[in-house]
This record gives C-alpha cells, structure tokens and sequence, in this order.
C-alpha cells in the first residue's frame, strides 16, 4: 500500500477536523476491529459527547463561545468515558498543528493504570503510529523539527496529588499555554478544586478549553459543580449506565438486590449522579470518601483496640481494629454457633494481641463478652451501647455518643479506612437528630437495615465500638491474663 501524499494528508485531516466520528471509525475504531476480531462501536453517549466537543472547538477556532470552559461529563461507571478520552486525545493530536494536552488525575496510578493504558490500547492498532510516538510518560508527533520533538505538539501526564500544598498545586500546574490547549481531568471529582480553578487560568488562546470525565464520588466540589451551579459555564453531559449499550446490566441488578436502588451506590455507580446527603446526615460521603486509605502516621507505641460485633439471626460477626486511627480490614464470621464464635474470636485475641478489646454484650454478646473476659484478663472490654452517655446532656445514650465520637474523626479528617463498599454504604446512610431534652440520638436500627435494603450494619457497628471510650480508657496491660487463683486456706475453700 502506497504512503499518501502531503495533499492526501491534509485532506484527510481536514475531514476529520469536521467530522471527529468519521476520525474515531477511520482511524481508530476499524483497525482495532480488525486486528483484535471485536465489535466496538461508537455508543449513543459517546457520539453525543463527540460532536458537542467537535462543535465547541470549531465555534472557539471561529472566535466564539469563550465563555464556556469545555465538556463536563459526569458519569455511572463502565460506559466507556475512558476509551472516549482516549479517542479526543487522539483527534486533537492529529488534527491541529502544535497542541498541548496535559492529562491530568488525581494520582500517577490513575493516569498509568487508566488514561494511558487505554490511550495505548487504541493507539497500538490504529493509523496514528506513522505519525506519531507514544511513550510512558508522553504522546507526541514524530515529524517536527527535532530540537521541540517531545516538547511540543504533544499530551503529557501531570498527577494532582491532593496530598501536596496548595502552593505546590499550582506551581505545578501553571504556565501551560499554547493556541491549541486541551486540558484533560480525568476523575475530576477527587481533585483538589485548587487544580482546575488553576488550569482556567491557563487558557488565555481562543482554542482553549478543559475534557473533563468524573463518577461522581462527591457531593460538592468543581466537578459537582460543572453539572449544576456552573453549568452554563459548560456542555454538561450525565451519562446514566443503564441507558448505555455497553454496560453490564446485570451487574446493575446486583447493586440494586444488594444496596437498594436509591442507595448511594447505585446512584453513583449506575445512574451518574452524585450522593445523597443532608443536614441529618452523620457522616457526609464525601468524609467517607476522602477518609479512604489516608495516609495518617501510625506509631508503634499507639494502642491496638479491636471490637466483636456479635452478629445474630443469619447476620455476620464483625471484628474491627485500629491502631491510632487507621482502621484496617474487617474480619468476618458466619455462623451462628456462640461457641465457635467465641473461639474465634478467642483465636484473633491470642494471633494479634490487641491492647483493648470490646465485645457487644446486646443480646446474644452478653455470655460471650463475659466468657472472653473470663479467659483473656481486663484487656476484654464490655460494651453496652444501652447504657447511659459518659455526657448525658449532649447525647440520648451511649449508642449516639459512641457513634458521634467515630463521627468526629471524619469531621477532621483524623482517621483512614479500609475501601469496604458494605461499611461505606453503611456509613452514608445514618441519620441524627435531637429530642425533646435537645440530646442527640442515632436513627433506630430497624430504620437503617430498611436504608440498606434489609442488611444489617454490622461494620459500621463494630467500628463505632473502636470509639466507645477515649483511648485514655485504654488498657495500659498488654497481653494481661486473669491469674489463677488458689482459694483454699480461704474462708472461701
């Protein structure tokens, strides 16, 4: 097959210029089929998202629309929003002379594992590789002077660590200019909004607007924002996954059957919308999620403390630990035999050696804790979320003081947990309120396994019983043991 010529080159380019489905189909889509033995098409979504963007960047090469920022897309997952970045990539880069496309997420991982990982995934088949070198760390035109060659017309990756200062972000992020900028956030929702108010200020050129693909995970925020308060700032799509025809409708149904169809999961990961939170709401999603895997420092003199929720009727037992604020894994138990719940729990007692553990003496606890402490010494602690509040003018009972107390470490950002999708659901659906003596109180817990579909909020239990007391109240006897005791020359004997 012969090379085309210069002429050639430019008329295609100029095709696709006006035409970015015809691009993706051409040169993307059909040598992929082809080499691969696939089906993939253009869904509905996509082609939406594709001629809004084809629309916008004309419109701004003509003088117009500058008040619009760019395309906001705020969607459920699996609709294919990455293959569709990976596909804009890719048009701008062929298409105009001398862009700059810096890709930016919230962390290195995403951008490898995600955005350049599908970027490479097309590229590899398509009719961009005479043109064009793809490397780890940037995607360029091979054909420029070689002196700018990987220094202009091309993307490159810039991770947002939301862990990094302010003044880092946007030392970071600034003085990215050119005529032809595209400014790509992947996964915009867990980005500092510090991040792209910076990359606005960027964009000074005509041709100049921001691609920005998020799941909604938050309930504010820029990205949040872009579909609701601002969004006459932006083309803002939502793409609901159950309207997709790519997305695994049965997959849809096990989040419905597991965490309800108005759940925050559902919400999220089907229908692209974000939480749902309220004045009542303890702990607002967005705490839970940025509370995930937060890198806090944990010394090694800190307390071990462990909590047994005792489950019952078919419900798992959960065992939750910290040390410091870092929550780790929960433990789970399935039967409903008491001694062998009780032997496991002796089991995890002995293999990890907490500082403090608590045991739930509601119902089927009570002989539990009480065997446990008759075994393991004073480090077993009962816990009985009936009892009165250590501050029975601010709380109902203990039940609402304790679970305030794991409220607040959200409140602070003090404390990390496990990725637990059960223990997050859980969370974002407990409400507060006040009674008539202005005490707050815990919704009743028939009222939330109705929130969760019939589940049971076994986690969230267990962990708000690491907060029963302060960590002062922790055991200063590690490992202690009841001694035995000889009673005879007792008046006991």
């Amino acid at each position: 097959m012969k090379e085309p010529t210069k002429d050639e080159i430019k008329q295609l380019i100029r095709k696709c210029i006006f035409d970015i489905k015809f691009f993706v189909r051409e040169m993307i889509i059909d040598p992929y089929n082809k080499a691969r033995g696939t089906d993939v098409f253009i869904t509905r979504q996509q082609g939406e998202a594709l001629e809004e963007l084809q629309k916008l960047v004309l419109d701004k090469i003509a003088g117009k629309r500058h008040d619009i920022l760019g395309i906001s897309i705020m969607s459920g997952k699996g609709t294919g929003k990455d293959a569709c970045t990976a596909w804009v990539i890719m048009w701008f880069m062929f298409c105009f002379e001398n862009p700059k496309i810096p890709c930016v997420s919230v962390t290195a991982d995403q951008l490898d594992k995600v955005l350049w990982a599908e970027i490479t995934k097309w590229f590899e088949t398509s009719r961009l590789r005479d043109f064009f070198t793809l490397q780890a760390d940037k995607f360029y035109r091979k054909d420029v002077d070689p002196d700018v060659r990987g220094k202009r017309w091309f993307a490159f990756k810039k991770a947002a660590n939301p862990r990094m200062s302010q003044e880092e972000q946007l030392e970071s992020l600034a003085g990215i200019h050119e005529d032809f900028l595209l400014q790509v956030l992947d996964e915009v929702s867990g980005i500092p909004n510090v991040v792209p108010e910076k990359l606005e200020e960027n964009m000074t050129q005509d041709c100049n607007l921001m691609w920005m693909i998020f799941n909604p995970m938050h309930a504010k925020g820029y990205a949040v924002d872009s579909q609701y308060s601002k969004s006459h700032r932006w083309i803002a799509l939502r793409w609901n996954a159950e309207e997709s025809e790519i997305t695994n409708k049965i997959k849809h149904k096990g989040i419905e059957e597991d965490y309800g169809r108005n759940s925050n999961p559902y919400r999220m990961s089907v229908l692209g919308l974000p939480p749902v939170t309220d004045e009542k709401t303890l702990i607002p999603w967005e705490w839970i999620q940025d509370a995930i895997d937060r890198e806090l420092q944990i010394l090694p003199t800190m307390r071990l403390v462990s909590a047994l929720d005792c489950g019952a009727g078919g419900d798992n037992s959960i065992i939750a630990s910290r040390r410091g604020n870092k929550l780790f894994p929960f433990r789970k138990f399935s039967s409903d035999d008491p001694v062998k719940l009780e032997n496991w729990a002796g089991n995890y007692i002995d293999t990890e050696e907490p500082d403090l553990h608590r045991v739930d003496t509601v119902g089927i606890g009570w002989a539990i804790g009480g065997n446990l402490e008759q075994k393991k010494g004073l480090m077993v602690q009962s816990c009985d979320s009936r009892r009165n509040a250590d501050n029975p003018e601010m709380f109902m009972n203990k039940r609402a003081e304790m679970f305030w107390n794991l409220r607040e470490q959200f409140r602070k950002g003090a404390v990390s947990i496990p990725d637990d999708p059960d223990f997050k659901n859980q969370l974002s659906v407990l409400k507060f309120d006040t009674n008539e003596k202005g005490q707050i109180f815990i919704m009743k817990k028939k009222d939330i396994k109705k929130e969760l579909g019939g589940a049971s909020p076994n986690e969230a239990d267990a962990a708000a019983m690491l907060f029963y007391e302060d960590d002062n109240f922790v055991s200063m006897f590690k490992g202690y043991k009841q001694p035995e005791l000889n009673y005879e020359g007792t008046w006991m004997y």
